[in-house]
């Protein structure tokens, strides 16, 4: 009787217990819904020992009811497989138990021993659960070692026991469901994206996506699951898919422009962005991937690259683009010895007349009817002369270029100029005018010799102007018979080195201004000659002499040094005008590894603050040698030095060099600016230029304002600096300073 009555206490304290955990559990329940960090708490404050294992037989995550119970550190459960610690009698059944986990999706309940701190062990009860997608095992244990001592006590409490199990199942059930609703709130923000989201194995095999890329691919789940990720690209993409995915294997990250292909067979521009995933012990296991849509960027792109490639009037070529073909030509050349091409050059005779009579909508109107009138009859003449290609430009003002390819004798050439000639004085009505015109053309066929496609365009505008001088209206060869040319060309070059010897080189000043106050910010120094015989001589045609002979590295220096001494001069004199700046250009030929230096030197000689020293360069500096540029830039960086682009809008692959080198402003070609307000097309280029820039956080600068109209749309466009006549021509110094001071009052 007495036995009986302590039984009964016992299961009735046992009910108490079991009531108490009920009532935890119930509450755990509550707070593990509210919030995941909830949930973490209620794991460490767990009577029971929970714990997460991996597939691979390591503890993930402990509470620490495991180290109360066994002594065990956190630390050391998880340093050794859960194998360790298990009884060597009760490993078999341990081992089948985990396998019965990764092949059935269901609780399994188990008993075992384990080893204690001490060197005892303890008889622990298992309720496991697997989370199959993630490979985890997920486990509610016991410790049981008293319970084992009297189990044949406790054999009739085994209904109560067996209401605990199912609680704890509940318990489980209840928070795998969180777990997959925590599930589907990350896969409805994912298919939020309009971005394309990915995630493969390191076997190419989809484990993830969202549905953008369902939608945009048109391939169903189920296609997907069986897809590699090349399997979405062209054939000519492949290997640089495969490269892409190798580097992030390698380095963790990479990037790739490419075209996927959907499966209706529409090709569709993407940028692709991929990381490199790793499970907890630092493996990599896959790979996760965003893919963004950018036809609208490419289609952008496209019509910049066509903006500084053609000629904005006539939609023909421009210069840098006909240069382009010409170096193609002579690279061909080089490579076929008995391939032959010519180029002819010329400009509408009187041009000028035309528009100081009709106006200058009328001198457009002219050049676009030249244009139409090249396209239109150069065609018929491929087929005449038995030419494979040619290309025609307009490069500038009144002057056209034609490219005659694969010529194969002077015949050709000449035939060509002659038919030319005779379609271009074909009469034009021009605002209720009959205009009747004619062309000075000059011809140059390639011979051996010519090294820059630019010599080449030189000697067709020697004959053009040859042909000018003997009365217009006719074609000139460039020959021999021209030498004189090349004799004044050699005397201007020893007047130019006279002129370094003898210091007779001096600055002017041009105004960098301020267009919302007009207030002046820098200037641009600008070399002049004065030449005892002629006077001032213009930049224009001392600098193209001076860059092909080398003599513009001692006039580059010169010009740099005078600039900075005398801005510093100007700080000294000014106080309140410390913050003024000097732009100077800078050439091809001085854009060396020694430019630095150079500078350098020179900056500490005259004591300007560097920052108050911007350079200015054109895209060819860069094109040359990309890979000097990018040092020379980031040494002028660490001077903080600026660099801005100058012209910029003349060449045809400024866009992609504005990605690789951090311009700290764009100057946007005066002809641009000074057409803006009559033309379009170069208002559009204008507007896009500024726009560009300030998306990337870049200064713009508008050359050639003339007029108040042309400052007033700069302003409405948010262009913030500017120069030209509008303000002040080029001033000596004695003028640049009575500006600065009419500036200071």
């Amino acid at each position: 009787m007495k036995d009986e009555n302590r039984t009964k206490k016992q299961l009735i304290n046992e009910l108490v217990e079991l009531r108490q955990h009920t009532v935890e559990l119930e509450k755990l329940e509550t707070k593990y819904k509210n919030a995941k960090k909830e949930r973490d708490r209620l794991f460490n404050f767990s009577i029971d020992m929970l714990c997460i294992a991996g597939f691979d037989g390591y503890f993930i995550q402990l509470n620490p009811s495991w180290e109360k119970t066994l002594g065990w550190t956190k630390k050391a459960l998880q340093s050794k497989p859960y194998l360790d610690f298990v009884h060597r009698e009760d490993r078999e059944a341990t081992i089948n138990a985990a396998k019965g986990l990764k092949e059935r999706k269901k609780i399994i309940t188990f008993e075992n021993r384990y080893l204690c701190k001490d060197g005892s062990y303890k008889w622990i009860s298992w309720s496991a659960f697997p989370l199959t997608e993630e490979k985890l095992i997920f486990a509610i244990a016991r410790d049981i070692t008293e319970k084992k001592s009297a189990e044949e006590e406790l054999e009739r409490a085994h209904d109560e026991l067996e209401l605990d199990v199912n609680v704890r199942t509940a318990e489980l059930r209840r928070r795998t469901e969180d777990l997959l609703e925590e599930r589907a709130f990350t896969d409805n923000a994912l298919n939020a994206l309009k971005d394309v989201f990915f995630v493969f194995d390191l076997k190419g095999r989809f484990l993830r996506w969202n549905k953008p890329m369902n939608e945009i691919s048109g391939y169903r789940d189920e296609e997907i699951s069986s897809m590699k990720p090349t399997d979405f690209f062209p054939r000519e993409d492949i290997q640089r898919i495969e490269e892409t995915i190798t580097k992030i294997i390698n380095e963790g990250y990479a990037s790739i422009e490419a075209s996927a292909v959907t499966k209706d067979g529409t090709h569709i521009p993407f940028e692709f962005t991929g990381n490199l995933l790793k499970d907890y012990k630092g493996i990599p296991i896959g790979i996760c991937g965003i893919g963004r849509d950018i036809t609208e960027r490419k289609m952008f792109e496209e019509k910049i690259q066509h903006y500084v490639s053609y000629d904005i009037l006539t939609a023909l070529p421009n210069r840098a683009l006909f240069l382009d073909h010409l170096k193609a030509s002579m690279a061909r050349a080089n490579r076929q010895k008995d391939y032959k091409f010519a180029v002819i050059v010329f400009n509408i005779d009187r041009f000028k007349n035309i528009i100081d009579s009709l106006g200058h909508s009328a001198g457009d109107q002219l050049l676009m009817e030249v244009a139409a009138r090249l396209k239109k009859h150069l065609r018929s003449y491929e087929t005449v002369a038995r030419i494979e290609y040619d290309a025609v430009a307009r490069l500038g003002g009144d002057e056209f270029a034609v490219l005659l390819l694969d010529i194969k004798n002077i015949r050709n050439v000449i035939s060509a100029a002659e038919r030319l000639h005779n379609f271009i004085k074909l009469p034009i009505k021009i605002q209720n005018h009959v205009v009747y015109i004619t062309a000075s053309i000059g011809i140059v066929v390639i011979k051996a010799g010519y090294k820059n496609p630019e010599d080449i365009l030189r000697d067709a505008d020697i004959a053009m102007y040859k042909a000018k001088k003997l009365g217009k209206a006719r074609y000139v060869i460039f020959d021999e018979i021209m030498h004189g040319q090349a004799v004044s060309y050699l005397q201007l070059e020893n007047s130019l080195r006279q002129a370094i010897e003898k210091n007779q080189f001096l600055l002017h000043y041009q105004p960098i201004v301020l267009s919302e106050t007009n207030k002046i910010v820098g200037f641009e120094a600008l070399v002049r000659w004065k030449s005892p015989k002629r006077g001032l001589v213009s930049p224009n045609e001392i600098i193209p002499v001076a860059e092909e002979t080398g003599l513009i590295i001692s006039i580059g220096r010169w010009v740099l040094f005078e600039a900075c001494r005398q801005m510093h001069a100007w700080h000294e004199a000014f106080p309140a005008h410390s913050h003024l700046t000097v732009n100077v250009n800078i050439s091809v030929k001085q854009y060396t590894l020694d430019l630095v230096k150079t500078i350098a030197q020179i900056l500490n000689e005259t004591g300007l603050n560097p920052a108050c020293l911007k350079l200015e360069i054109t895209e060819s500096l860069i094109i040359n040698n990309p890979e000097t540029a990018a040092k020379i830039f980031s040494d002028l960086r660490d001077l903080h030095i600026k660099v801005q682009m100058d012209d910029f809008g003349t060449g045809y692959s400024s866009l992609g060099y504005l990605h690789q080198f951090p311009f700290d402003a764009l100057k946007i070609q005066q002809s641009f600016v000074q057409s803006m307000c009559d033309n379009e097309w170069a208002m559009e280029i204008v507007k896009t230029i500024i726009t560009m820039a300030h998306n990337m956080k870049m200064e713009v600068i508008a050359e050639g304002v003339e007029t108040i109209e042309q400052l007033e749309e700069l302003r409405k466009l948010k262009c913030k600096y500017y120069q030209g006549y509008w303000f002040s021509k080029p001033l000596g110094r004695q003028e640049a300073e009575v500006l600065i001071n009419k500036d200071i009052q």
